[in-house]
């Protein structure tokens, strides 16, 4: 089971992209759990999350983007999961935004 989380604020345009891509992963996936985190909703979950920006998607604990991204690529990265990398440049997200 691939958990995908992710991150919005609201009243911001490339979040509400964001979501539209996750929810249409989320219709055509039955191995994907979806997590939308609104900031606005879950100050505090946010504030412990390591996240400052938004969008911000989040695939398995690792961050895997910040800002508009292709469903294609995520599409992609589900599909070859199992490669050994954990998240875009293979680098895990442990509470420090640096690294990406």
């Amino acid at each position: 089971m691939n958990i995908v989380e992710l991150y919005i604020a609201r009243n911001c345009a490339a979040c509400a992209r964001a979501v539209e891509k996750i929810e249409t992963l989320e219709a055509s996936y039955t191995n994907v759990r979806v997590r939308i985190i609104a900031r606005d909703d879950d100050p505090e979950e946010f504030r412990n999350s390591g996240i400052f920006t938004v969008p911000a998607l989040v695939v398995n604990g690792a961050l895997f983007s910040y800002g508009d991204f292709e469903l294609a690529d995520l599409r992609h990265f589900l599909r070859h999961r199992d490669n050994g990398r954990n998240g875009r440049n293979g680098k895990s997200r442990t509470g420090s935004s640096s690294g990406i």
